[in-house]
């Protein structure tokens, strides 16, 4: 996680390259994803059954910054790409871009929206 207080050329430098940046230039955003296979439950009908997929998980880590650019709020994001994986927007899908952006919109500090 980001430290609060921290300059945005310290989140660079530790994170490398945000998967997405506000338009504002406000906040940013980190993706990690790991694909792998599981053993999940199925309904065929009414009848359950196992079976292996490849299921993807992902963290987004938010960064919310200031008006000097120093960290005033961070936020993770988890989910994966199944049912009920944790994308309001999509389900079984890893977000988007776009819907990153849409997330760090929404969870702005209320000082920033």
């Amino acid at each position: 996680m980001a430290i609060p207080g921290a300059s945005r050329d310290a989140i660079r430098r530790q994170f490398g390259e945000p998967y997405v940046l506000s338009q504002d230039g406000q906040a940013m955003a980190f993706l990690k994803q790991e694909t792998a296979e599981r053993k999940i439950l199925t309904l065929a009908v009414v009848v359950p059954f196992w079976s292996k997929a490849s299921v993807t998980y992902f963290q987004v880590q938010g960064i919310w910054f200031d008006a000097e650019g120093k960290v005033v709020k961070t936020k993770l994001w988890e989910g994966h790409d199944g049912p009920h994986g944790g994308n309001p927007y999509e389900s079984y899908r890893v977000p988007t871009r776009q819907h990153v952006l849409l997330w760090l919109g929404q969870e702005a500090p209320a000082s920033s929206k």
